[in-house]
Formats: C-alpha cells, sequence, structure tokens
C-alpha cells in the first residue's frame, strides 16, 4: 500500500477535524423539545381576587334583633393547574343596628358587629367552563361586638373565637378576567361570652361574588 502524500493526508486530518468540530458543535446545542401540548400550554394556575356582598343568619334566639347582619368581604383564591387543592384566605366586615322598644327602658339601639379572618383549602371544578362550581372549607377567627343604648347611656361587651368553615357556590364567566357568582356559606363551632352569657357566631351566609382574575 502506497504512503498517502502529503496533500492527502493534509484532507483527511482537515476531515477529522472537521467532524470532530461538528460532533462537539451538535452536542452543545440543547434538544429540542415536543410541542407542548394544549393542556400544557394553559395558564398553570388560578389566581382571583373575589369581592362579597350579602347577608348573614345569626341565631335568632341569641341575637334578635340583630341576627341578619350584613357583609363584606374580599378573598384570594389560588390554585394550580395540577394540584388536587387549592388555596384561599380572606377578611369580611359584618354589622348590624336595630332600635327596639324594651318594657322599663324605652327605644333601646342594639349594634353587632364583627371582623373575621379566615383560610382554607379550595377547589374549582371546570375551570375553563362559562359556568364552574366551587367548593371550600378551613378556620376562621371571629372578633364580635355587641352593643346597647338607651337615653344616651350604653353598654358594650366583646369576644373572639374560632371555628370552622365550609363554602360552595357557582360563577359565571362574565369575560376572560371577570366573573359573577353567588355563595352560600355556613360557619359553626364557635363559642362567645358577651354580658356574662353564653352563645356562639355560627351563621348561615348567601353572598353575590364579583371575581377577577389576577
Amino acid at each position: 500500500m502506497k504512503n498517502p502524500t502529503p496533500l492527502l493526508a493534509a484532507f483527511s486530518r482537515g476531515c477529522a477535524a472537521t467532524v470532530l468540530l461538528l460532533a462537539t458543535a451538535c452536542s452543545s446545542v440543547p434538544s429540542r423539545s415536543a410541542p407542548a401540548s394544549p393542556q400544557e400550554s394553559a395558564d398553570t394556575g388560578v389566581s382571583s381576587l373575589n369581592l362579597l356582598v350579602g347577608k348573614r343568619q345569626l341565631d335568632e334566639d341569641e341575637w334578635e334583633p340583630v341576627d341578619e347582619p350584613g357583609v363584606i368581604g374580599l378573598e384570594y383564591a389560588n390554585e394550580h393547574a395540577n394540584a388536587a387543592l387549592g388555596f384561599e384566605v380572606g377578611v369580611s366586615i359584618a354589622a348590624a343596628e336595630e332600635d327596639e322598644f324594651v318594657t322599663g327602658l324605652g327605644d333601646v339601639e342594639f349594634t353587632n358587629r364583627a371582623l373575621e379572618i379566615y383560610g382554607g383549602l379550595r377547589k374549582t371544578f371546570f375551570a375553563d367552563a362559562a359556568v364552574r362550581p366551587y367548593l371550600g372549607a378551613g378556620v376562621t377567627a371571629i372578633g364580635v361586638e355587641a352593643e346597647g343604648e338607651a337615653g344616651g347611656v350604653s353598654v358594650d361587651d366583646d369576644d373572639t373565637t374560632f371555628g370552622g368553615y365550609a363554602h360552595g357556590g357557582l360563577e359565571f364567566r362574565i369575560t376572560d378576567s371577570f366573573r359573577l357568582g353567588v355563595d352560600v356559606r355556613a360557619v359553626f363551632g364557635t363559642d362567645v361570652d358577651l354580658f356574662d352569657a353564653s352563645g356562639d357566631t355560627d351563621y348561615e351566609q348567601l353572598a353575590l361574588v364579583a371575581g377577577f382574575s389576577i
């Protein structure tokens, strides 16, 4: 076999160097992943800020005539698309004020105020649908104040309690980032002492919801 000529040897060395260079370059280029499926391309989370306006029903035997306070609340909810459950936190203020005639005292103005802070788990079903139901449950802390005033003299008392809550509702899509809905809620397991009497602030609540995607 003839020895390769200097030109052929140089050409062989050049080819080898070129192949090595191409191999190195190819190995350094990241592989292109497969196109994401529509589900994977979708938003990986659902976050919303919800405004609630409604009315509560407290135990009539304990809270009349201020057993139906109006309520306004603000709630943040977050659910990851791949998670079984999301979470929610919120705050609400409820208040009622009524005058009632009391024998021996005359007209008495009764006031009931409550501040509630809560947090728990949340599950929304059919998140991409025009109408979507949801459920939530967790723990709540409620600070309540009761006051009575007659003839320029007032007495008041307050207490704080903890309990559980559960709620559910329907949301109707108005735009891609705005929904209207209705929410039904119940709080249970609370215990308060006001004016040396034991009671609770358990309630049922019906509220309208305006939800904003964020």
